[in-house]
């Protein structure tokens, strides 16, 4: 079966490429398979066949949907329904095609496009946005105008003149609309990222870690070369990994152990999650965090925090800091997993432990022991237990090594000692003045209990990344993701009602300090505004004999003049015997019914204004 092809096949192709790019941003790399049908669909079409009768098509499109109505029940149905629309529109471009198949094709593509949004929040969005309101308008100009007339009414002019429109009121709406304070179905297609459920050492290869920025962290003064993030504290070790402990307080005596915060200068934080997490990434030393639903402080020893239901959904929440460690009120320092060392480790370890030569400070002593005889670098385990296999002369390691062979050397000398796992960054952007947290930053550390505080140990090496122009042009473009996460995306409510108190001066003229009436204000600015759209469109939607003729009747009515009823063109500008009039119709027939160019009638419709 042979298809002609034609501008209408084109656009809706271009629009069915957009859409699933913009999927593949939201969703990931995996749903670059349906650019395969979109290929062959276009291949077909540069040939001029289809696959498809339309029988055949709607027969596999309701197999399809047979088989994807189960899947809304169980599955997130926002993702159920992308991948639903992306397969019914990669099925209906193989199938024959009519008017309204073209329609379908383009509303299948808008749907995808809006969906794909909901998990799409990077700054790819804004170009993609740009990209597909130009394409549809496009397709809707030559769905609307015969490409055989493009030449008559110079389309390009016409869309030059509608897209900056279009635009222009995406703006408004994006202004005025209410904002959502929450991101409302997850951060990404990662549901869960970094939450160390456990720590194996050996096992914590950093050079497999991504470039994938999780967090943007921007302080509210200015701190040190790098920050240290929070997320799980470990006891427990079995010889081989760290595992999540068993707290030795009760529910009911949560209440009881607090922590005192008097103990430095509170330091605030921004933090922008770009993933979701189970556990809140908390800046050392954390005392509270707040977002949209209230503040909560941080009233336990271990400093995590597992949000009930798991991390919500949340644009930014801020974090309150102290520099220095708190002084729990209550705790039982005595736990013995502070102090336990796997038994099959013990006597390696002390012999290990006798070679050392102490100076009066021995934690520095170790640390200094680790980083003397112990290279950074990727870990290659040899034996049963991989800390052994790392304290032998010269074998390389990375934090989990360095940490977990300090903790256990402590805790053999008698120091109550636990891991923390959580992120290591330098990496501070000067534009932004703010710190990025990749995956690849992920880090362990050690805690000593030491003057009733916990107090934080790195034995691991200092890390000195070398700045190239690659990273420097990675850091203009995280610049720009952070200013389009922080000025598009976190723009809320109460930014709407700053943008409107210094844009219009008429607010404080009539002192409209209610969140209510300020809400009834951008209604009428929104009604308002979809009015002048209706205006201006209202001229550039008719055709050029429409356009020819609104001017021609409204100069009639302004000399007096009004066409009787049955009464043609020519008779009612004669009856006028107005020169200029019956000049102009005599164009207007030449070029509507005739063969001539439509530039004399455009000529004609001149005079006639300056007439």
């Amino acid at each position: 079966m042979k298809q002609k092809q034609n501008p209408l096949s084109i656009t809706s192709l271009f629009l069915s490429l957009l859409a699933i790019l913009s999927s593949i941003f939201a969703r990931g790399i995996v749903l670059t398979v349906f650019l395969i049908p979109l290929s062959i669909a276009y291949y077909y079409i540069l040939k001029g066949k289809v696959l498809l009768k339309k029988r055949e098509g709607n027969i596999i499109a309701a197999v399809f949907i047979i088989i994807f109505i189960p899947m809304f029940f169980s599955f997130d149905p926002f993702v159920v329904g992308l991948y639903f629309l992306l397969g019914l529109m990669s099925i209906k471009l193989f199938v024959s095609f009519e008017l309204k198949d073209y329609d379908q094709v383009a509303l299948l593509a808008f749907l995808i496009f809006s969906l794909s949004t909901v998990f799409l929040y990077s700054v790819w969005f804004l170009l993609l946005f740009f990209m597909f309101m130009f394409v549809l308008t496009l397709y809707l100009l030559v769905r609307i105008v015969p490409f055989t007339t493009w030449h008559e009414i110079k389309p390009v002019f016409k869309l030059l003149y509608t897209v900056p429109i279009l635009l222009v009121m995406s703006l408004l709406l994006f202004i005025l609309l209410p904002r959502n304070p929450y991101l409302p179905f997850g951060l990404s297609g990662v549901k869960e990222v970094m939450d160390f459920s456990e720590v194996e050492v050996g096992d914590f290869q950093k050079n497999s870690l991504s470039e994938r920025v999780l967090l943007r962290i921007k302080p509210h003064s200015k701190l040190g070369k790098y920050i240290y993030v929070r997320l799980r504290v470990f006891d427990i070790f079995d010889g081989k990994k760290w595992i999540e402990q068993k707290r030795w307080y009760t529910e009911s005596d949560e209440s009881l152990i607090r922590l005192s915060y008097n103990t430095g200068k509170t330091e605030r934080y921004s933090i922008m999650p770009s993933y979701r997490f189970n556990y809140v990434p908390l800046v050392d030393y954390p005392v509270a965090f707040s977002w949209r639903r209230g503040r909560f402080l941080v009233n336990k020893p271990t400093m995590e925090i597992r949000l009930k239901g798991g991390f919500p959904k949340m644009k930014s929440y801020t974090v309150f800091s102290v520099n220095r460690p708190p002084t729990p009120l209550s705790l039982d320092i005595g736990y013995v997993n502070y102090l336990s060392v796997p038994k099959n480790l013990v006597d390696s370890l002390r012999r290990i432990l006798s070679g050392i030569e102490f100076s009066h400070d021995t934690l520095k002593t170790l640390i200094t022991f680790l980083r003397m005889h112990h290279p950074y670098g990727p870990f290659r385990n040899d034996g049963e237990y991989p800390v052994l296999s790392f304290l032998k002369e010269g074998e390389r390691g990375e934090c989990s090594e360095f940490a977990t062979a300090f903790i256990l050397f402590a805790r053999l000398l008698g120091y109550r000692s636990r891991l923390v796992a959580g992120f290591l960054s330098s990496e501070y952007n000067k534009m932004g003045e703010y710190f990025t947290i990749r995956e690849k930053h992920a880090h362990v550390w050690a805690e000593i209990w030491l003057g009733n505080k916990w107090i934080r140990f790195d034995p691991t090496p200092p890390l000195k990344e070398k700045k190239s122009l690659l990273k420097s042009l990675l850091e203009y473009y995280d610049f720009i993701q952070y200013i389009w996460f922080a000025r598009v995306v976190e723009f809320s409510y109460q930014d709407q009602m700053k943008l409107m108190i210094k844009s219009m001066p008429i607010l404080k003229k009539f002192r409209l300090k209610a969140k209510l009436n300020v809400f009834w204000y951008a209604i009428f600015s929104l009604f308002a505004a979809l009015f002048l759209l209706y205006y201006l469109f209202k001229f550039r939607r008719m055709s050029v004999y429409e356009q020819s003729l609104d001017v021609f009747f409204k100069y009639m009515e302004r000399r007096g003049y009004s066409m009787n009823k049955g009464e043609t063109l020519l008779e009612f500008a004669e009856r006028s015997k107005i020169d200029e009039a019956i000049r102009f119709v005599k164009v207007y027939y030449k070029v509507k019914y005739g063969k001539a160019p439509v530039h004399q009638l455009k000529k004609a419709l001149l005079k006639l204004k300056n007439s």
